[in-house]
């Protein structure tokens, strides 16, 4: 039973093995793109990453970073980036580069592809409490439209506002009666200026033609 157990676990460790031998650069570096991509907010994109454990360096063929202001240029470029880290730092959770060398470092550099990320919308608990409810309901017989359309009577739904629509329908012929009694009073009074306007033009032709008279006379 244990050599079983031994032979198990050796097995899970030679398939871990050759995992990071082949994927293992990959990994990492989709690992460092991923964080990156965290931090800075626009895409990050490494070429060409190696790394050699027993030498502790760190090679990259190419990295880019955009700008998140302006996702058609890159913050930072460069070309064959290569560092060594201290392994005894590393003991204590600490990263120290002993030497780094980098070519080709270029800022602000026009980018052929957009460095926009693409957010994936993460659903919110709310919307999915509302699709477990939205299929609690899907499942009630009562709550089907076949159900309700056979349990509603119009007749009676309408019948209960009816009393509203009356009061309704009253209040506004009401208005429109006044308004139109406010209207003939106003149109009287309007008859009533015109026909007094009427008498002050007769009195005043009158007044004026004994003065046109009596200046005929004199001449």
């Amino acid at each position: 039973m244990r050599s079983k157990a031994i032979h198990i676990l050796i097995g899970v460790l030679v398939i871990t093995g050759l995992i990071f031998v082949f994927w293992g650069n990959t990994i990492i570096a989709r690992g460092l793109e991923n964080t990156l991509q965290a931090i800075t907010g626009a895409k990050v994109e490494i070429e060409g990453f190696r790394l050699n454990l027993f030498s502790m360096a760190v090679k990259m063929e190419r990295l880019q970073i955009a700008n998140p202001a302006d996702t058609w240029r890159n913050i930072i470029a460069a070309q064959k980036i290569s560092f060594r880290l201290a392994p005894g730092p590393m003991y204590e959770g600490k990263v120290v580069i002993n030497e780094i060398i980098v070519e080709d470092l270029v800022f602000n550099e026009k980018r052929r592809t957009d460095g926009k990320l693409e957010r994936v919308r993460v659903r919110k608990p709310k919307e999915k409490k509302e699709s477990i409810l939205s299929r609690a309901f899907a499942t009630m017989p009562i709550l089907k439209p076949e159900t309700l359309a056979g349990n509603l009577d119009l007749k009676k739904i309408t019948g209960s506002y009816q009393f509203k629509t009356d009061l309704s329908a009253a209040r506004i012929k009401a208005e429109f009666a006044a308004y139109k009694e406010k209207w003939d009073t106003n149109l009287e009074e309007l008859n009533d200026l015109k026909s007094e306007l009427q008498g002050l033009e007769e009195k005043t032709g009158k007044l004026k033609n004994p003065i046109i008279s009596r200046r005929s006379m004199s001449n």
